[in-house]
C-alpha cells in the first residue's frame, strides 16, 4: 500500500485560515503539495455579543450541534447558560462535534456513528418519534447552516 497516495498531486485548501493549517498538514503527510486560498471566512453574528438568560433553555430537552464551529461559538454565546446543558441530551452531528463537546466537559454526546449528516442524525434512537414526542429541541448552528 502507498504510504503517500498523494505524491505529486496539488490540493488546492478553501477553509478558513483557522482551520486549514491542520488539513494542509495531512495532505502534505500524504506527500500532496497543499495551497491554503481561504474562500470563506467564520466569525460570530453582529447580535452575538451578549450572553444569554440561562432561563431561554428551559423546556429544551435536546440540544443537536451541527458543527465544531456551533459549539465553540454556540457555548460562548449561551454564556453561564451552558451549564444548563449537561443536563440535556447533547447531540452532535459528527464525531468532530462530538470531540469538540467533549473537549468543553460534555461527557454523554449522542452522535451518528457512520452517516455524518442530518439524515444520519435523525435515525439516531434518541431522536425516534417516542422519544422525542412533544419535546422541544434545540438546533445549535451557524447562520445559514
Amino acid at each position: 500500500m502507498n504510504s503517500k497516495p498523494l505524491l505529486g498531486r496539488t490540493v488546492l485548501v478553501t477553509r478558513p485560515n483557522s482551520q486549514g493549517k491542520a488539513l494542509c498538514d495531512a495532505i502534505a503527510s500524504h506527500g500532496g503539495c497543499p495551497i491554503h486560498v481561504p474562500m470563506i471566512g467564520i466569525r460570530a453574528t453582529d447580535d452575538a455579543t451578549d450572553d444569554l438568560n440561562p432561563e431561554m433553555l428551559h423546556g429544551f430537552v435536546i440540544v443537536i450541534f451541527v458543527s465544531p464551529n456551533a459549539v465553540s461559538f454556540g457555548l460562548r454565546r449561551l454564556g453561564p447558560a451552558r451549564l444548563k446543558l449537561h443536563a440535556k441530551t447533547v447531540i452532535a452531528v459528527g464525531p468532530s462535534t462530538a470531540k469538540r463537546l467533549e473537549d468543553h466537559g460534555f461527557g454523554r454526546v449522542v452522535s451518528p456513528s457512520q452517516e455524518f449528516s442530518s439524515e444520519g442524525v435523525m435515525r439516531l434512537p434518541a431522536l425516534q418519534e417516542e422519544q422525542v414526542n412533544g419535546a422541544k429541541v434545540l438546533i445549535i448552528r451557524g447562520s445559514g447552516g
